[in-house]
């Protein structure tokens, strides 16, 4: 039986012969081992090996920068964004869906028909395709190189598969392979400002969470499919995508103090809430909610095959559990990150005076990832009832009114200029405050 060093050589022989370029370095590794080197030899020989057939290097012999890497070298970039039609946004963030952006230059002329692997990491749930629509590669035109104009310098549509790399019986990501079209003669000076494609409908990872930031492994093949170049690309940090008042809203349909009413929730998501996922919305203290009370009514936008329900209250920390159902006739599915979507939070008490303090509004993945996080949100509702009687009607942070103030004589607001609403015309938006007897 094979000593474990023994076998730690031949793996490092093995790894060092696979996909070689330089001849030197390959015959030294094979007089090593004719010579019984340890296994400490052997793995400083692969790692030579591995170095001069990496990515790095130098791709300015043609005098244009690698539009890839921004500089004068070799190397592989991949960018995750959002297609709009004015801009390329970035899109770091937890669960959300859009276009993943591969790209690679090295200082070989690259074969119209090559072959590019690139493992997308597990971690997190991983990179997820066809999500929100069907995945598809998408070519992109690389300024530099001989051909300047057609996407990917002329080599033609590109095709791609996807398949689970497994270890046993434990993922270890994602496997994209991508051919090239087969076309054109691509030159040196291609090669160098580098080769660019875009995968559609691809949904994020969750939230790292502050773990490490994962690579993205790439190798350039040749046509008998041993590596030819290899190189890693850092992913930027998923992150939360963070709410603020203009994406996430609370409106009280009254706001007289002490009384039980309604609250309209608003919100515009950028991740997918999964089917075992769900939404948590903590209300400021002195609001009273009560267990089987409150149920979610008038729901708009969320989606023709989708609902929410209220599947749990905690009174004690004023927190409304939301998780998802389908429509009438529909299974349960996926929400899509919700734009202006709104339901109703129904038979919530007041609190009795004071202006309100900060609402929260999560969802989560149903392993507790966080998706989109609101943690400082504030109410707002129309102006109060002394203000409408002077014919404001504009939406402000909210304060609980005591009802029916004659003539809003106990009733006063506090701009951000300093100065009370009475008289004037045209206000701005600032704060009202409640006056007891």
């Amino acid at each position: 039986m094979a000593t474990s060093a023994q076998s730690a050589t031949d793996r490092a022989y093995r790894k060092c012969e696979q996909g070689w370029r330089n001849r030197a370095l390959h015959t030294r590794c094979v007089r090593l081992r004719a010579c019984g080197a340890t296994t400490l030899f052997m793995l400083l020989c692969h790692l030579q090996c591995a170095l001069a057939n990496s990515f790095g290097g130098a791709c300015d012999t043609s005098g244009s920068p690698s539009v890839i890497t921004g500089t004068s070298s070799c190397g592989v970039k991949v960018t995750l964004w959002f297609p709009t039609k004015s801009a390329n946004i970035s899109r770091p963030f937890s669960a959300s869906s859009g276009t993943v952006r591969l790209g690679l230059a090295v200082s070989k002329i690259v074969p119209n028909s090559a072959m590019v692997t690139m493992l997308l990491p597990p971690e997190r749930e991983g990179f997820v395709f066809n999500y929100g629509g069907t995945s598809t590669i998408v070519p992109v035109v690389t300024p530099g190189g001989t051909e300047a104009i057609l996407p990917m310098h002329g080599t033609g549509m590109p095709m791609f598969t996807v398949q689970t790399q497994m270890n046993g019986t434990v993922s270890v990501g994602q496997l994209v392979t991508v051919i090239f079209g087969g076309m054109g003669t691509p030159t040196l000076a291609d090669a160098e400002a580098g080769y660019e494609f875009d995968l559609t409908y691809v949904r994020n990872p969750y939230a790292s969470a502050g773990l490490p930031i994962s690579n993205v492994l790439v190798n350039l093949l040749q046509a008998n499919g041993s590596v030819w170049h290899a190189g890693k690309a850092p992913l930027p940090e998923i992150v939360p995508n963070n709410l603020s008042a203009a994406t996430a809203m609370f409106e009280l349909v009254d706001p007289a103090a002490g009384i039980q009413t309604d609250i309209i929730v608003t919100m515009t998501t950028l991740g997918w809430i999964p089917p075992d996922g769900r939404i948590e919305i903590f209300l400021p203290p002195g609001f009273i909610i009560t267990y089987g009370s409150t149920v979610a009514i008038e729901q708009t936008n969320i989606g023709e095959q989708n609902a929410v329900y209220v599947k749990s209250v905690d009174e004690l920390e004023r927190k409304v559990t939301l998780v998802l159902a389908g429509a009438l006739g529909f299974p349960v599915s996926s929400i899509k990150p919700l734009d202006r979507a709104s339901f109703r939070l129904t038979t919530i008490r007041n609190p009795y005076s004071g202006l309100t303090g900060t609402f929260r509004l999560l969802t989560f993945s149903g392993s507790s990832d966080a998706i989109d996080q609101g943690n400082s949100l504030r109410s707002f509702n129309k102006f109060l009832k002394c203000a409408r009687r002077l014919g404001a009607e504009r939406r402000m942070p909210v304060s609980i009114v005591l009802r029916d103030s004659p003539w809003c004589a106990l009733c006063s607001t506090e701009f951000l200029s300093g100065r009370s609403i009475f008289g004037l015309h045209e206000f701005q938006i600032g704060r009202a405050v409640a006056k007891g007897l």
